[in-house]
């Protein structure tokens, strides 16, 4: 096999066609096994429904098990924070609550933030939103009984970001809590040096309209954590 570099292949039929011989290669060995009991009952109901089509399945029963053990695993040490992506479904979202007794979610949208920011729950943005965003929030929301200045925390990852954060609580005579997102080690984003955490620390103490919350960072998937010795 010749080590001289060659260009790609075009985006066409080629180049599609090198992508599935990778996945073709990559696919695991074949060691099925027949379904347990448990998934050949639900494909039987929804055989039975007459859904044939890929369709996510939600054992309400199970749901409830897991928040019970989460909750009973943390047992008070630790806050538990709904996060909204993961159960993008408004009653699922309030039954998760009610069971794991916490008012506090993590959302990641414009969307999700305007639909969610109502009552007496405390929100903190998973991801960084552009200043405007928060501006467009801002203009738009009118429920009086959810205060941002105590109960929203918007998420921060760049001194650039804070600059504009700082310009938009001026602009708007607005009191804003912000969230520091710090990289953990993973890369997946956020603040990743000691000297630019202390410059946005100093940064947000000389504003009066910021008020640092904490810090955030992307652990690795659950998936990906290897098992640990028994």
């Amino acid at each position: 096999m010749s080590g001289r570099p060659r260009a790609a292949p075009p985006a066409g039929g080629l180049g599609r066609g090198a992508a599935a011989s990778l996945v073709w290669l990559a696919r695991p060995s074949a060691r099925g096994e027949p379904h347990d009991a448990y998934f050949r009952q639900l494909q039987a109901a929804l055989r039975q429904a007459g859904i044939a089509e890929p369709t996510l399945v939600l054992d309400r029963q199970r749901l409830r098990a897991n928040i019970r053990r989460i909750s009973d695993h943390l047992a008070g040490k630790m806050a538990l924070r709904v996060v909204v992506k993961s159960l993008p479904c408004p009653a699922l979202l309030a039954e998760a609550a009610l069971l794991a007794g916490s008012r506090r979610q993590m959302l990641f949208s414009l969307p999700q933030l305007e639909a969610m920011a109502k009552g007496e729950r405390d929100i903190l943005l998973g991801k960084p939103l552009p200043a405007a965003a928060a501006l467009a929030f801002y203009r738009q929301f009118s429920d009086a009984a959810f205060r941002p200045e105590r109960q929203l925390q918007w998420l921060v990852d760049t001194p650039e970001r804070l600059v504009q954060y700082r310009e938009l609580a001026r602009g708007q005579n607005l009191q804003l809590r912000l969230n520091f997102e710090v990289d953990v080690g993973l890369h997946r984003g956020g603040v990743a040096d000691i000297a630019t955490l202390r410059r946005m620390l100093d940064m947000a103490a000389e504003e009066p309209r910021l008020q640092w919350s904490g810090l955030m960072g992307y652990d690795a998937h659950v998936a990906k954590i290897p098992d640990l010795p028994a």
